[in-house]
């Protein structure tokens, strides 16, 4: 029995749904969300997703390709980050975005499908695009949840200079975008007041009032 395989009609579920799955790590990730990029992303999925299918990948080397895929799509999506572990960190993020999507089609297939039915390719298009829309919006939600909670908590961070050390109290703030334009590493705000027990009076006013000889004549390295 020959088997037609549409790669067009694959790539563009897969584009669809990679999509979906970046858009929730970005949203999980706290990372900026750029169309463009996002697309990218999906169609590097999508494209893998077509070769996985006419190659025939499976077992231990079907896995590997998987990672590096997700590693490429994170850098597609999100740029090169601060360090190493935010990428795998995004890449795992998206990867599980793609796995809980997979997961969540098959189970709302599996449920609310009617095995009953006449099997036509309108009766398979129908329902499957029912699950992909049920599907979607459970990860949506999912995205939505675990964002909230993860605003929804505070930290507390030392910071140290001279030799002295204070503790802060911060908020995880998932809105929080803020990024080094160097490093690329969160950014978080404090106010003056808190760090005046670190800094010292003179130090918090050079550096308040951004006098820059003054900086330059204590060799601050400050951005």
């Amino acid at each position: 029995m020959e088997t037609t395989l549409y790669a067009d009609v694959l790539f563009f579920v897969n584009f669809s749904m990679d999509f979906i799955s970046v858009w929730a790590s970005s949203y999980l990730c706290s990372a900026r969300r750029h169309a463009g990029r996002m697309s990218l992303a999906a169609a590097i999925g999508g494209i893998y997703g077509v070769f996985a299918v006419v190659a025939g990948l499976s077992g231990v080397f079907a896995y590997i390709s998987a990672a590096a895929v997700s590693v490429l799509m994170a850098l597609a999506a999100f740029g090169m980050p601060g360090s190493f572990s935010d990428l795998l960190r995004k890449s795992a993020v998206i990867w599980g975005s793609g796995a809980l999507l997979g997961g969540l089609m098959t189970a709302f297939l599996s449920l609310f499908g009617n095995p009953g039915a006449e099997n036509t390719a309108e009766n398979g298009g129908t329902a499957r695009g029912f699950t992909a829309a049920f599907a979607a919006a459970a990860l949506y939600l999912t995205a939505r949840i675990i964002a909230r909670a993860k605003a929804g908590k505070s930290v507390t961070v030392t910071v140290s200079h001279g030799g002295r050390k204070i503790e802060l109290s911060a908020l995880c703030d998932s809105g929080n975008l803020l990024r080094d334009p160097i490093s690329g590493d969160p950014v978080m705000t404090v106010s003056e007041k808190a760090l005046f027990p670190l800094l010292g009076e003179d130090l918090s006013d050079i550096l308040a009032h951004c006098r820059l000889d003054e900086m330059k004549e204590l060799s601050l390295k400050v951005r």
